[in-house]
């Protein structure tokens, strides 16, 4: 046990001292920090943060709800745009005789849009730009629609204004009670956990396969192996880089509540009520095991790659097959957010190489049955143990195997046929 403390103290300080440990959890924190912070500056609440409301004491006009834009008018066949000024976002319109000075009055800006008429139920927009979320098209339709239907009750004899107030009359509300999971109160928070866990893995991860790759190449495996066993090496490095990921990780968690309780005033009531039902303890739990085991699991990986190598050189292209196993499981978990139930999704949240990070999507998003929960973290905890083991026996090969890269299949043979032997 003190042979380990020495080497976790050893790699933990190591790690810490580390640039790129540094420099990534300021940037991680200052990216969290500023974020909460957003909502202070955009006055995001109607309620201000001495919680005075804002009261409305005028009933608001059609301008106030909308802006009223100008448009260029083109009639073909004759279409009559009489009742087109009967609706308050058509009342500023210049008629044009033909669709070249339409075209040439929008481009220079004379009027907002232009609109030509084939009839009230077909028109051609016209304009310099659209927005990716400019609502003016669907404004236009929905406007047209509603002269049109204006139009057509009153040839046949009914009044507009009795079919609208018997729609008015007819809305139903309706109040939804969740017994289990609002996906949408968690969705984001589950985005960017994956990938809180993603990022971790794949840099730390790096960073124990280089270790291990530069003990070998330089013969320093040799002399900490005469002094300390494998499992002491390989179990210091490894939890050391799971101190210093979950470290960074909890302190993401803590920044963000920090931020959102300083700015909780300036929070829509809506995005308020979303992170109170949607993030509890229980997930944030769910949240911390898995990535810890899921940390544990791959740094071992990443060890007994490193263990493999002959040259420093070597261990990116070593690295690969674990990195797309890893990318494998990240891209089920983005495509399965939108289907969290879905058959892959709940192998995924099984299989240990995958678990790490698709259980806790899952159980984020919709109700898991606690037998699977259970499943998948015991299955986890085997999987990280055997890992250990093989990561630990490879290790301990690695120190007679110098000048020849062996491959990790051929590694894992080895290690199963000839146990206690290495």
């Amino acid at each position: 046990m003190r042979d380990f403390m020495v080497v976790l103290l050893f790699e933990l300080k190591n790690r810490i001292k580390q640039k790129a440990t540094i420099i990534s959890t300021v940037i991680i924190l200052a990216i969290v920090l500023v974020v909460t912070f957003i909502p202070r500056f955009l006055d995001l609440n109607p309620t201000s943060s001495e919680g005075t409301e804002i009261v409305e004491t005028t009933q608001p006009s059609e301008e106030d709800v909308y802006q009223i834009p100008s448009f260029g008018v083109l009639t073909v066949n004759q279409t009559d745009l009489s009742s087109l000024g009967q609706h308050p976002y058509f009342s500023d319109v210049t008629k044009y005789e033909t669709a070249e000075a339409l075209n040439q009055a929008v481009e220079s800006e004379q009027v907002d849009y232009g609109l030509i008429f084939t009839s009230l139920n077909e028109v051609k927009l016209v304009a310099n730009d659209i927005g990716m979320f400019d609502m003016t098209p669907s404004m236009i339709s929905d406007f047209l629609a509603t002269i049109a239907r204006n139009e057509y009750l009153s040839e046949h004899g009914i009044d507009p204004l009795i079919v609208d107030e018997a729609t008015y009359n007819s809305l139903v509300s309706v109040e939804v009670e969740t017994l289990g999971k609002s996906q949408g109160n968690s969705f984001w928070f589950v985005y960017v956990g994956v990938f809180i866990i993603y990022f971790l893995i794949i840099l730390y991860g790096q960073s124990v396969s280089t270790a291990v790759a530069r003990e070998k190449n330089d013969r320093t495996m040799e002399l900490l192996i005469t002094n300390t066993t494998s499992t002491n090496l390989i179990w210091g490095k490894v939890v050391a880089s799971t101190i210093v990921s979950g470290t960074q990780m909890i302190l993401t968690i803590l920044a963000a509540v920090i931020g959102y309780m300083l700015n909780q005033s300036f929070y829509p009531e809506a995005l308020v009520m979303m992170v109170s039902e949607g993030i509890g303890l229980d997930l944030l739990v769910i949240f911390v095991v898995f990535a810890i085991l899921g940390m544990l699991l791959y740094y071992f990986l990443y060890a007994a790659v490193g263990a493999l190598v002959s040259k420093v050189e070597e261990v990116n292209s070593a690295m690969t097959p674990i990195q797309i196993l890893f990318v494998a499981g990240y891209m089920i978990v983005m495509f399965g957010l939108y289907i969290p139930d879905s058959l892959l999704m709940r192998v995924a949240s099984i299989v240990p190489f995958t678990s790490s990070i698709t259980m806790f999507a899952r159980y984020a998003l919709v109700t898991v049955p606690l037998w699977e929960i259970g499943l998948s973290l015991g299955l986890l905890g085997l999987t990280t143990w055997l890992m250990s083991y093989i990561s630990i026996r490879i290790y301990r090969m690695g120190t007679l195997n110098y000048g020849n890269r062996i491959g990790f299949i051929k590694a894992l043979r080895m290690v199963f046929s000839k146990e206690g032997q290495v």
